[in-house]
């Protein structure tokens, strides 16, 4: 491949917040109709947690990078009358968000299989505080920096099928958008127009959620 310039490099936006900057940056959603009770000693460890009991729209996650779903009773407007629509929530979670963090919990052991929606990780409901705690900070040191994030949005670009160049030229843009803290750089309508339907969803989706909310904060 020839490249008329020198490539921007994933290196350049390696950054590693605190962990406090982290807590005090990013906010967690957990999506529970009977939200479990470690989520007030999460609070109290400094996690930003906003709990609710479904959602209406996948939209609703959009500014939040680590979500958690119960199973069962989730996703009701999704799949009226099933028990374990939170499967569904989380598989279209995914589908539109591939750089969210998700973790798949439940009270039956049987349906913590996290093969039907790609969890990040899966939980029996009552796994400890502690183990809590621990994922989810390293799911916010991850999330918090721009290379690793890009590199979630990248496999899941590859795993579509999508054209590797195309997949450069994004990455460049989504550099440079950070370097200078304007998400209009993925935007690019004339780089959006080379892209199949699904993966310009897919890059606007991103772009709110990262460049737009977070990230930028940490490169003031």
């Amino acid at each position: 491949m020839f490249f008329s310039k020198a490539p921007l490099l994933l290196n350049s936006i390696q950054i590693e917040p605190s962990i406090k900057e982290l807590k005090d940056t990013f906010e967690i959603l957990i999506i529970d109709d009977n939200p479990p009770p470690m989520i007030d000693t999460l609070r109290r460890s400094g996690f930003r947690v906003r709990d609710i009991k479904d959602i209406e729209t996948i939209e609703t996650t959009q500014k939040y990078p680590i979500i958690a779903c119960d199973i069962q009773g989730i996703g009701k407007s999704f799949r009226p009358n099933s028990e374990n629509g939170g499967f569904y929530v989380l598989q279209e979670i995914r589908k539109y968000y591939p750089d969210k963090y998700l973790i798949q919990y439940s009270t039956k052991s049987q349906e913590l299989d996290a093969g039907l929606t790609k969890a990040d990780v899966i939980f029996p409901k009552d796994t400890n505080i502690e183990a809590w705690q621990k994922h989810l900070e390293s799911s916010l040191k991850e999330l918090g920096n721009p290379k690793r994030r890009w590199m979630r949005i990248r496999r899941q670009l590859s795993d579509q099928g999508e054209d590797g160049y195309k997949i450069y030229l994004l990455e460049q843009a989504y550099i440079k958008g950070v370097l200078k803290q304007d998400p209009q750089q993925l935007k690019s309508e004339k780089l959006l127009s080379t892209l199949s339907p699904e993966t310009k969803k897919i890059i606007i989706n991103f772009v709110a959620s990262t460049i737009s909310m977070g990230i930028k904060e940490f490169l003031k």
